[in-house]
């Protein structure tokens, strides 16, 4: 006894139209029109976010490293000033302490969400 068609007992669906049929005209829905520009508009956006913070990174691992062999060159081969170091060192900083905000913000966010969930 075949059970293929159940599904669509009950539903808006016409019992004539075939399953292939139904599927065929979801995925025109879904890939056509103002919803495929969306996604796509969505898609762009979060490449050109992601192309930024790819870019940060860089610069970031960059003034790191850079930071990092400054400290083991020799005293005749230092060229940048206290207040430049400070400078670099102040960004730096900026970038650790805003990314260990962001991660506990986010581990305090999820065990809140957890503990009292959203009533409907």
């Amino acid at each position: 006894m075949g059970t293929e068609g159940l599904d669509r007992v009950g539903s808006e669906i016409p019992a004539s139209t075939t399953v292939s049929d139904t599927l065929a005209q979801e995925e025109v829905k879904r890939f056509s029109g103002d919803t495929r520009r969306a996604e796509e508009t969505k898609q762009t956006v979060h490449k050109s976010i992601m192309w930024v913070i790819k870019v940060v990174a860089i610069i970031i691992m960059a003034m790191l490293i850079f930071r990092a062999v400054y400290c083991f060159l020799p005293q005749g081969l230092r060229y940048l000033s206290t207040d430049q170091l400070a400078t670099i060192d102040g960004v730096l900083l900026a970038f650790y302490y805003g990314i260990i905000g962001a991660i506990a913000s986010k581990y305090i966010e999820n065990a809140f969400t957890k503990n009292n969930p959203k009533s409907d």
